[in-house]
Parts: structure tokens; sequence; C-alpha cells
């Protein structure tokens, strides 16, 4: 594996443990450096989001292949402002948000398994995080792409409050390989789509994400 892509790969490593650990946060909208939709990312080509007729935002994503419609309602942040656009960080209150994390395969995942593995694991070593218990494990589609997806009912140390965490674990699969010397297989990119939120604000708060979800289409990548 070049130099190149073994600095991708630490940047993409951090990004997902992000998106993981932030949902013990209460005020993450104070941790990220907000961006206009209509002013800054639209000037990005990889991004080219464009407000509809229809109230949404047309975002794209040509880095990671793919597309959503988002409310126009809603403000739009970069998960990590200091690296690539892996996707839009998408506050709905100060206790909850819609993250949506693209990153090549560098955990190696082989199947959708090895993330849900790999979520739960990450979930068991979080400090605070005092109990969990997953509601619904099931298959999911996004739009023709099987997926996993993953409702899990939780609490952390800084409230007793029931906290949801309902993720969408997905990969595509690259013509192109990227195996290393051990034989693992580093190619494709891996999606993580997460709504977290109190459970008193869930049955409200997952009619916008699977309004997003349902939008979700795949359009060429940079690892096709």
């Amino acid at each position: 594996m070049n130099i190149r892509k073994q600095l991708v790969n630490k940047a993409i490593v951090i990004i997902f443990f992000l998106s993981i650990f932030s949902c013990s946060l209460l005020d993450i909208s104070a941790t990220t450096n907000s961006l206009n939709i209509t002013t800054q990312n639209a000037k990005r080509a990889r991004t080219a989001n464009k407000k509809s007729k229809k109230n949404f935002y047309h975002y794209k994503n040509h880095d990671y292949g793919f597309a959503i419609n988002i409310p126009s309602q809603l403000k739009l942040e970069r998960n990590v402002p200091e690296v690539a656009d892996h996707g839009p960080h998408i506050p709905l209150t100060k206790d909850s948000y819609i993250d949506f994390a693209a990153s090549i395969n560098s955990l190696g995942w082989e199947n959708l398994d090895d993330g849900v593995k790999f979520t739960l694991k990450v979930l068991q070593e979080n400090g605070k995080i005092t109990s969990s218990n997953i509601l619904k494990q099931e298959k999911y589609f996004l739009g023709k792409m099987p997926t996993i997806r993953l409702i899990i009912e939780y609490t952390t140390d800084q409230s007793s409050e029931p906290m949801i965490k309902d993720k969408v674990i997905a990969m595509r699969k690259s013509k192109n390989k990227n195996i290393d010397e051990d034989g693992i297989n580093y190619s494709g990119i891996n999606y993580d789509l997460c709504l977290c939120t109190k459970k008193s604000n869930y049955s409200e708060d997952v009619k916008i994400f699977e309004q997003i979800l349902r939008s979700w289409r795949e359009i060429a990548a940079l690892e096709d």
C-alpha cells in the first residue's frame, strides 16, 4: 500500500470512530464548523448541491458515489471539516442529528456483518455509554443496494434518558482490487448512515431520516 493510501486510510478510520462516538455528545453542533450549503458547498464541484423548486437540496458526492435529497429547512455541516467531504452532518436539534459518512474500505470489511460487528464493538468500548440494547437488526435496501439496518437503544453517563441510534450499513464493491501483503482487500466503499436522537423524539425524527434514505441514488465514484 503506498504512502498516499496509508494517509487516506488513517483519516478514514478517524472519521468512522467520530461518527460512532459522536452519538454520546449532547451538544454536537458546538464541535463542528457549519457550512452553508448554498454558498460554500455549492461552489465545490465534488458536492454540486442545488436547491430545487420542491424545497430540497440535491446533494451529490462524486468522491464516494452517492446523491441524496435533503429538506431545505435543515442545516448541513461537514463531518470532519479538515478533510475531504465524506458526507453531510445534519443537526436536527441540540440532542439529535443525521450523519451520512462514506469512506474507502480502510478497515478491510469483507461483508456487511463485519460492519455490524465493528459498530457493536466500538459501542461497547465507548466508556460514555452505560447500557445498550439492540431493538432491531434487519435487511434494508438503499435503492437496489442491499444493506443492514441496525436500531440500538442506549443510555450515557451524561443522561439517563434513553437514546436511539438508527444505522444503515452498506458496502459498495469496486472493480479495482487493493489487496495488501496479508491478503486483506481494502477496495470498495463503506457507507455508515445514522440517525441519533432521544427515544422520545424518534418517531418524528425517523420520518426525516427515512425520507432522505428513500432519495438515495448511486452515482459514479472515484473508487469505481
